[in-house]
Formats: structure tokens, C-alpha cells, sequence
């Protein structure tokens, strides 16, 4: 089975924001591994993974006050 990798724009600008995201993201099933460049102007967070679902991820980084936008699924 091969890995999907999905790409979000989002508004997580710091190493903080990124630790504050990191346990829900950690715990979300089926992610392989994640990373937000907080360089990049559009704050990608990229997602691996089997079969993640894409809601969930939006509502996990919603849920904690950040916004989220599929951008490549």
C-alpha cells in the first residue's frame, strides 16, 4: 500500500504553534508523519499517510484555533 500525502495551508506561523498542534496530530490513526514550514508563506502542513481522513485532520487543527485548507490532496 502505498502513502498519501496531503498538503494544507494553514495559519501556524511558529515552532510554538507547531508544538501546540503536535498532540492531537500525533494522536490522529494513520498518519505516518507530519510537518508544518512555518517558512513557506502558506504555512504548509504536509500529512503522510495510508488512509487519513482529511476531515479529521481539519477539525483536529480547527479545533485547536488555527485555520486549515486542503490544498493538494
Amino acid at each position: 500500500m502505498s502513502n498519501n500525502i496531503y498538503k494544507f495551508k494553514t495559519n501556524i506561523k511558529c515552532s510554538g504553534c507547531v508544538r501546540s498542534i503536535q498532540s492531537g496530530m500525533d494522536n490522529l490513526k494513520d498518519i505516518e508523519r507530519w510537518e508544518v514550514d512555518t517558512n513557506h508563506a502558506d504555512k504548509i502542513l504536509t500529512v503522510v499517510s495510508v488512509s487519513a481522513n482529511t476531515d479529521s485532520i481539519e477539525d483536529t487543527i480547527q479545533s485547536l484555533g488555527y485555520q486549515i485548507e486542503l490544498i493538494q490532496p
